[in-house]
């Protein structure tokens, strides 16, 4: 009986745990019926100090901000991070804001996620994966800098330590997505 007992406890833990580090993933956006409502070209260099990316509306403005509202409304807007790569692996993670104001210190309320290069550089003589990108709801985040200003439709990559030499990570691209 003390076993079973033991066992279904450790069982629970190991439930709480998994169950925990699955509400910490990314959102899946899966891109049927998204549309682009503001984006970053890069490539976006990372490395050892934090780097900010203005996105940019589409032409017809007026129109994206009715759907930058309607999309945060909906509580589905998508921050895409596309085509991460690196040379070597970093040794680090990035922190990863949206609307930060330019000039403000990293705070909980505008944390979307981390990133991290390990399933991105492959093992020598192997293929790394040509589009690896990563997906987060930002909806909330994104009501924030509906209510201030769109100068803060911002991305911010924030390092956690010091980049190993020569990995050079980037981040192909930065997308919002929303619902049409």
């Amino acid at each position: 009986m003390r076993r079973r007992a033991s066992f279904g406890s450790a069982l629970v833990i190991v439930l709480v745990h998994v169950t925990s580090l699955l509400a910490m993933q990314p959102a899946h956006a899966g891109g049927l019926g998204l549309v682009r409502l503001a984006a970053a070209s890069g490539p976006i260099t990372l490395g050892n100090v934090p780097v900010r990316v203005v996105l940019s509306l589409p032409q017809g403005t007026i129109t994206h901000q009715a759907a930058l509202v309607k999309a945060a409304a909906r509580g589905k807007a998508i921050l895409r991070l596309s085509r991460l790569s690196a040379r070597a692996q970093p040794g680090i993670t990035y922190q990863i804001y949206f609307g930060l104001p330019q000039h403000a210190s990293p705070d909980i309320s505008h944390a979307v996620g981390t990133v991290n290069f390990f399933n991105i550089v492959s093992l020598p003589g192997g293929k790394g994966k040509p589009d690896h990108s990563l997906d987060f709801n930002v909806a909330r985040q994104l009501e924030s800098v509906l209510r201030q200003t769109l100068a803060d439709l911002a991305v911010t990559v924030v390092p956690e330590g010091v980049t190993a030499p020569g990995s050079t990570p980037v981040i192909g691209a930065i997308e919002l997505l929303g619902e049409p």
